[in-house]
């Protein structure tokens, strides 16, 4: 009878809200009345709902709601946020790439590598400022899983893993700015690709080679997103 009355609580939540109980994703472009209703009911989630199955994924106010709210402080007074977050994690099958058998020698009997690619977020706007902003982040995990037989006939399987992560942040700049080099470079990790035409492009793409905690994430994304104002007087 109470996780009966939880759910029926959490039916009266913001659709967009009840989209990522129930599915682990969010799909949608709102205004800023739009934004501050699902917002609004996601801040009182937790007041709510106790059970773990019906929580919030980490990544939920650890990134999308902080994220939003800085995109919208830019945003013009009809202006949208579009987001596409697939929160469900890494350990989905559709993420997970073929497996490929690796060359070995004894005592190495089989050894297999495969890749699991998550591209969980995409967010996109037009600012204020005539300019629009396109954010994505992919995590990419590298598996290698070796299987060895020792002399004594004992057998031993081992996994390593390599992580990636890409924050890539492209901004079209107004009509009519060309944009100027900032006189410090980027950070070592980030690299700037600029693109002239009708409206100049800078794609700021940032490299980690771990995947970072819930906690820092926003701060890699909004540092990367920072670069491309540097390029704006």
């Amino acid at each position: 009878m109470l996780w009966r009355k939880t759910r029926a609580a959490i039916e009266k939540f913001q659709p967009m809200h009840q989209m990522v109980v129930f599915h682990r994703v969010l799909y949608t472009t709102q205004d800023r009345t739009g934004w501050a209703a699902i917002l609004h009911s996601m801040r009182g989630h937790d007041a709510i709902v106790k059970r773990s199955k019906w929580s919030l994924p980490p990544r939920t106010f650890g990134v999308v709601v902080p994220l939003v709210d800085v995109v919208m402080q830019d945003l013009p007074a009809t202006g949208a946020v579009a987001i596409t977050a697939d929160l469900r994690g890494p350990k989905v099958p559709e993420k997970a790439g073929p497996r490929h058998d690796l060359p070995v020698r004894r005592p190495v009997r089989s050894a297999t590598m495969w890749y699991e690619v998550d591209p969980w977020l995409r967010v996109r706007a037009v600012l204020r400022d005539g300019s629009s902003i396109d954010v994505s982040v992919t995590d990419r995990v590298r598996y290698r899983r070796v299987h060895k037989v020792n002399p004594r006939g004992k057998h031993k399987t081992k996994t390593k893993t390599k992580e990636v992560q890409l924050i890539r942040v492209t901004r079209a700049l107004p009509k009519g700015v060309a944009g100027q080099r900032p006189p410090s470079r980027p950070p070592s990790w980030m690299r700037v690709k600029a693109r002239s035409g009708p409206r100049t492009a800078l794609t700021v793409t940032g490299r980690l080679d771990r995947i970072p905690s819930n906690e820092h994430q926003v701060h890699y994304i909004l540092s990367v997103m920072a670069e491309t104002f540097r390029w704006t007087p």
